[in-house]
């Protein structure tokens, strides 16, 4: 992997192009610092719900094995001496479990080790790894996001997706298959749908290049959540116009 001088994920320039200009800074550090504080949080929240599709496929579908993780996260989620953040992540990997199964519990699918999807715009390399990455009984390859449709909005939702099909176009050769835009979805664990965004390839190029300048140029101005801002010390400014949002 040709890495650029900065690597960033697609949901930090998704988040990135859903902020407004004055929150921009403070948005990047999650993304920039990811094992402290909240970017720490942000990793692995639906690998309860991951694992037990993992189980549920290599049990022929065995719907046993949703029941009994489902029952195990309903107990830990009604301890109420557990901080609430422990008990919503638990209630949202129910919610994703649920929902697995309404749409895909017929479905028969492989897990595919999660190659690494990227594409490089100047010194930036935007990486969109899937959650889920499968293969069904007829070689067909599909791709999965996981998430509340809920806390995002559908614009956020549509880019997560192009980055993540964009990135796939790129790494073609190397994958050995294309991947169809059909088979790249987000999983809206909240209505338990399908979204797929059918978006041309070209048409947030305009938005990921201005997004990447931006973010190269506020990169080392991020802090470091481990060190507390000193009285009176000014806030490095936001740079950038609101007015490149990602067109919807």
């Amino acid at each position: 992997m040709a890495i650029g001088e900065i690597t960033i994920s697609a949901s930090c320039v998704a988040t990135f192009l859903n902020s407004s200009p004055a929150t921009r800074l403070r948005k990047l550090v999650p993304f920039k610092y990811k094992n402290i504080g909240e970017g720490a949080g942000r990793s692995g929240h639906y690998k309860p719900m991951i694992t037990a599709v993992l189980e549920f496929h290599r049990n022929d579908n065995d719907f046993r094995v949703f029941r009994d993780a489902i029952n195990r996260m309903e107990t830990i989620e009604q301890d109420h001496s557990l901080f609430p953040i422990q008990r919503s992540k638990d209630r949202s990997n129910i919610e994703a479990m649920l929902a697995y199964q309404r749409i895909y519990g017929e479905r028969h699918f492989s897990f595919l080790p999660r190659r690494r999807l990227w594409f490089a715009v100047g010194g930036v390399t935007v990486t969109a790894q899937p959650d889920m990455w499968v293969v069904d009984e007829n070689g067909t390859q599909l791709l999965f996001k996981i998430g509340a449709a809920k806390s995002k909005p559908r614009d956020y939702i549509d880019f997560i997706l192009h980055l993540m099909r964009k990135a796939a176009a790129a790494q073609r050769e190397r994958i050995g298959t294309r991947i169809s835009t059909k088979n790249i979805v987000w999983l809206n664990v909240g209505t338990g749908e399908e979204i797929i965004s059918h978006l041309p390839l070209t048409y947030f190029n305009r938005a990921i290049e201005h997004a990447c300048r931006e973010i190269a140029t506020l990169w080392p101005l991020v802090p470091d959540p481990r060190i507390q801002k000193q009285p009176g010390e000014p806030i490095a400014p936001a740079t950038g116009r609101d007015d490149v949002r990602p067109r919807v």
